[in-house]
């Protein structure tokens, strides 16, 4: 059973203002760049052992939809990089990684615990926003990722 811990997304919001630097080059990541395409926004945290258990499932995503106008796109908000770097080391990871170690990209999008996915429409259009992760929640986003992108 899907716990509805899901928020409503007004139709209105969208994340294309959202501006970070890139985890690795600190050069700064506009999401609008990913405009035209569904992107999967995961919020994380090194401490956080809900966000621990998501990342292979995020890989999963990534590399099962990535060629099919999809990416996932995660956001780091440790206080110090350095762990979130120590928690890195291990893991290969092929999609954007920003960091925001004061916490505020989130604010607007109602982060408040963590972890949250917010799945993002090609237009930048919040379609849906979810805090937690559990097995219902992988078969539940990753169906609707599916029928997103068998819509184009």
């Amino acid at each position: 059973m899907l716990v509805l811990t899901s928020i409503s997304a007004k139709s209105t919001e969208t994340v294309s203002s959202i501006v970070l630097p890139d985890f690795h080059t600190n050069n700064n990541v506009e999401l609008s760049s990913f405009s035209g395409q569904y992107v999967y926004i995961d919020f994380w945290a090194s401490w956080c052992t809900t966000c621990v258990k998501s990342f292979p499932f995020i890989a999963h995503l990534q590399k099962k939809y990535g060629d099919k106008n999809f990416t996932v796109v995660a956001i780091n908000v440790d206080r110090h990089k350095s762990d979130a770097i120590r928690f890195l080391s291990d893991r290969v990871i092929e999609y954007p990684m920003l960091y925001d170690n004061a916490g505020i990209a989130g604010i607007p999008l109602g982060v408040k615990t963590l972890p949250v996915s917010i799945l993002v429409d090609p237009t930048g259009k919040i379609i849906h926003r979810h805090t937690g992760f559990d097995d219902d929640y992988m078969k539940f986003i990753e169906e609707k990722i599916k029928e997103k992108l068998t819509k184009l």
